[in-house]
């Protein structure tokens, strides 16, 4: 992709969700050159899926079907547009349908479960936490707008009080910021959300579709059963200080970037990056009406900031973890520190302080980094969104990916369970090349900025090896460092 020196580097800000170019196989992706594509053990569905997965690639928009099997049916609901008819009746009609159990309430988890209950099946959302948890604000981009569209969610935007969204601005790779408008967008603005509202409105539309949700459960095991005797999966819960099991056929990881349940499972965590960010919510009494996300390079990283719905201002600084300085690695960051930071910038800066914005609430500090699974599809298990594949926040990707995620990743599960094996290589392919275009973009997003090119944030980012290489996501792990090898995205042997 090619884009002028300086533009706004919000990678999807005009892509449909999950749609992406083809990526030549390489061993970065779990792709061994000395073996089949993603392993296939069947080469007739595998090839079959394979195709099928690359014309779904264009997202919801252009294909409502879910991976790894034939569009039948209509509708405009997520759980309708897609669904094969013959499918839906025979889960419906069972005495004892499919038991899937997500672990993890996000917007990847919400989807999903949405997604399986308007698909017939029995579906149960475990939720670590009591209510949504009060998060910095997200730009969606306006490629999300047709998978919006096809969950019934579009319409509630307004009415939760987001905001409308209406472009990027950036000052990357020049100290002229240099704008993108989403007014040529086929779909319009893109929007600034309140996260708390958004999952919780996804909470309610997964219920509404036939799931239950749990709040406020902790998984304590995991378990595989004895599937002549039942269900594949025994899981063990706590809530309010009870234990409970719970037997499922099929279990999905949507917990975000710890990815608790398929660590569980034998999975490894692997990185590209340490990007840290400490972010926080800026309130002022006469609020700024600038609803452009501006992004703005600094010699130690970037910052980030977006008007929210209630007008409160969502700001970001984001650099390596190890190049943090110290009162910023608390689990609450030294406010005085970060407004030192932030007073060095240019618009950013200016943004703030022509509209009185002070820091109201406490600093948060958050892992941004890119990272993935080693594994992301099991036997009986399935990881989702950031579980499977986080992305840099430079790319508009986060909640937008986690909901396609989710969207496909629930499609696939009822497949799976319908005895639909290729779906698994469906899946895979779609996130494959997904992430693989993803960080040919990174590359090229950050190799536009080069005025420090003696900085270690930058330099790490202009290294050929960036996007190529990875390093284990392990606690004092040391400085940042390639791995040669990489293994596969996909097993079919059992975890251990």
């Amino acid at each position: 992709m090619t884009r002028r020196r300086g533009s706004m580097p919000a990678l999807i800000s005009d892509m449909t969700i999950l749609r992406c170019r083809a990526r030549p196989a390489d061993p970065l992706l779990g792709r061994d050159p000395a073996r089949p594509l993603v392993q296939r053990p069947r080469s007739v569905l595998a090839a079959a899926a394979h195709g099928r997965s690359r014309d779904r690639a264009h997202g919801p928009a252009h294909e409502g079907g879910s991976a790894g099997r034939d569009r039948r049916g209509g509708g405009t609901d997520g759980g309708d547009a897609s669904a094969a008819p013959q499918l839906e009746a025979g889960f419906a009609l069972m005495p004892d349908p499919p038991r899937v159990a997500i672990v993890g309430g996000g917007p990847a988890g919400a989807v999903a479960a949405r997604v399986l209950a308007r698909r017939g099946l029995e579906v149960i959302v475990l939720e670590a936490h009591a209510a949504p948890q009060l998060k910095v604000g997200e730009s969606l981009p306006p490629g999300l707008t047709p998978l919006l569209r096809l969950l019934g969610l579009e319409a509630w935007f307004l009415a939760d009080g987001h905001l409308r969204s209406q472009g990027n601005r950036s000052l990357w790779g020049s100290n002229q910021p240099a704008e993108s408008p989403f007014l040529a967008s086929p779909f319009g603005s893109g929007w600034h959300v309140d996260r708390r509202r958004f999952e919780a409105r996804l909470a309610v539309s997964a219920r509404e579709a036939g799931a239950e949700w749990r709040w406020n459960v902790r998984l304590a095991n995991c378990a595989r059963g004895e599937k002549e005797k039942g269900r594949r999966w025994r899981l063990t819960v706590i809530q309010a200080g009870r234990r409970e099991i719970l037997d499922v056929d099929f279990v999905a990881d949507a917990t975000g970037r710890p990815a608790r349940l398929a660590r569980r499972l034998g999975a490894r965590r692997v990185r590209y990056d340490r990007l840290t960010g400490v972010t926080g919510l800026l309130s002022s009494s006469t609020p700024a009406a600038d609803t452009y996300t501006l992004v703005e390079a600094t010699p130690g990283g970037w910052w980030y900031s977006a008007l929210l719905g209630d007008g409160r201002l969502a700001v970001a600084y984001l650099t390596d973890g190890d190049l943090m300085e110290r009162p910023l690695r608390r689990a609450h960051a030294d406010p005085d520190a970060w407004w030192r930071l932030l007073c060095r910038t240019e618009a950013t800066r200016e943004r703030v302080e022509r509209a009185g914005y002070q820091v109201t609430t406490p600093l948060r500090v958050q892992p941004a980094e890119s990272s993935r699974l080693d594994t992301i599809v099991g036997i009986g298990w399935i990881a989702l969104g950031d579980a499977a594949a986080a992305y840099d926040p430079l790319s508009s990707h986060g909640v937008a990916s986690a909901m396609g995620s989710g969207f496909y990743g629930g499609h696939t599960i009822a497949d799976l369970l319908a005895g639909r094996d290729e779906a698994r290589l469906a899946y895979l392919g779609l996130l494959e090349r997904a992430y693989g275009d993803y960080l040919d973009q990174l590359r090229e997003h950050y190799a536009l900025e080069t005025r420090w090119p003696e900085e270690p944030f930058w330099q790490r980012r202009q290294e050929l090896s960036y996007g190529f290489a990875e390093a284990e996501l392990r606690p004092g792990n040391g400085p940042f460092h390639p791995l040669a090898a990489v293994p596969s995205l996909h097993r079919e042997s059992e975890p251990a």
